[in-house]
């Protein structure tokens, strides 16, 4: 697929999604994009700095999954927040969970993994999700995504043995608002998609696996919140069910390492 990727389209689409966010992103696009230094995470140099497109992704097979969930089972952040989901009466289903491998093409060492598990009530019907994973940094991550509504999740982190509640996050067609525990709040705004269904801003590409506008809320997000826990379930919450959300949350496997070294535009230009 062919479709030109300008600056003027990405800046824009940042602009639109960060608007909530006022002066804390000003400058995040130097004047020059070819000007971008060159990411160096836990002492990898990753030049030029990588893009969606430079993502290798490996999905898991059922396999694959329950090995994955059988090794971190007794890990004591997974007990904790499967606690949690047992007050509510919710069980994991591993069955039915998705999951990949992620690495940077330009540099394979930086590589993580993440597996998005439905939460059950007793009659089937999904409540909620546990994300474990490892980011590039090599930490390994677990949150709880208890479901309140449509697009709304109270989200809880496996930190110290304990299901900490970090933030509850909520979407409407406008916006998407982040209420944290300390009582702080996030609020982006989500521009208006094009109604004529042409290309556009909202147009997916086969490279990217998420459209433009989706790519620029959520990595504005992970540059202003904080990357993995809240921007997760971002992803979860504007993809709307939790297969999807695979697709936009490998890539800040991955990115995450890299965030603080590469603006949005370079993170998001293979989606617009």
């Amino acid at each position: 697929m062919n479709t030109r990727i300008t600056r003027r389209k990405v800046i824009g689409s940042f602009a639109a999604a960060s608007g909530a966010l006022g002066g804390r992103l000003f400058g995040l696009f130097p004047e020059i994009p070819s000007a971008r230094p060159a990411a160096s995470v836990a002492g990898v140099r990753v030049d030029p700095p990588p893009t969606i497109a430079d993502i290798v992704k490996v999905d898991f097979d059922q396999a694959e999954l329950a090995r994955r969930y059988a090794a971190v089972a007794g890990d004591r952040e997974i007990i904790a927040l499967r606690g949690r989901a047992a007050q509510e009466g919710l069980h994991i289903d591993i069955a039915s969970s998705s999951g990949a491998r992620a690495s940077l093409r330009q540099a394979p060492q930086l590589s993580g993994y993440v597996v998005i598990a439905p939460l059950r009530k007793a009659d089937g019907a999904i409540a909620g999700g546990i994300i474990f994973g490892q980011s590039a940094e090599g930490q390994f991550k677990a949150s709880l995504g208890l479901q309140r509504g449509t697009g709304a999740y109270d989200v809880y982190r496996g930190l110290g043995g304990n299901a900490q509640r970090e933030s509850t996050i909520s979407k409407t067609d406008r916006d998407i608002t982040i209420d944290f525990a300390d009582g702080t709040r996030k609020v982006i705004q989500i521009p208006a998609r094009p109604s004529s269904g042409k290309a556009g801003l909202a147009a997916p590409l086969a490279t990217c696996g998420m459209d433009c506008l989706q790519c620029n809320v959520v990595c504005t997000v992970a540059i202003s919140v904080e990357c993995w826990v809240a921007t997760e379930w971002v992803c979860i919450a504007m993809a709307e069910c939790l297969p999807c959300g695979i697709i936009c949350s490998i890539i800040f496997v991955v990115l995450c390492a890299v965030m603080s070294a590469v603006t949005c535009y370079g993170v998001c230009s293979s989606c617009c």
